[in-house]
């Protein structure tokens, strides 16, 4: 209901086409992310495993999640640099920008850039 909803208001307020795909991929991935983040489970699919199947659900048990570990900057033999850069988008497309930062062997930044990109998907930023 809410995905309906949702495009309804799009359409209205902001000229984006109602289409009857875009409802019923959205609410796919909403599925999907409920499954992978352990809100629905594979008990809730009995009786319906054919449109479980059908929406590229996977119904086998959960794999345990690693655990995060903690990543440090580690100084770099004299001469050397290290450049780290990354992108993002607001939205998946959106708009979306990369930056990044060049550093010394002491970790001194040496010099910094951003910039703007059209709209592209968070993959392509």
């Amino acid at each position: 209901m809410w995905n309906i909803w949702s495009l309804r208001n799009e359409s209205k307020h902001k000229e984006v086409e109602f289409k009857a795909s875009t409802i019923i991929c959205e609410t796919l991935i909403y599925l999907q992310n409920l499954y992978r983040c352990g809100v629905m489970k594979p008990e809730h699919a009995q009786g319906d495993l054919f449109t479980v199947n059908s929406l590229n659900i996977p119904l086998q048990p959960r794999t345990q999640l690693q655990k995060a570990i903690t990543v440090h900057w580690r100084k770099l033999q004299e001469g050397w640099y290290k450049l780290n850069i990354d992108g993002a988008s607001k939205g998946n497309p959106g708009i979306s920008g990369a930056g990044g930062t060049l550093r010394n062997h002491l970790g001194r930044v040496m010099f910094a850039f951003l910039e703007p990109l059209r709209t592209n998907t968070n993959t392509q930023a």
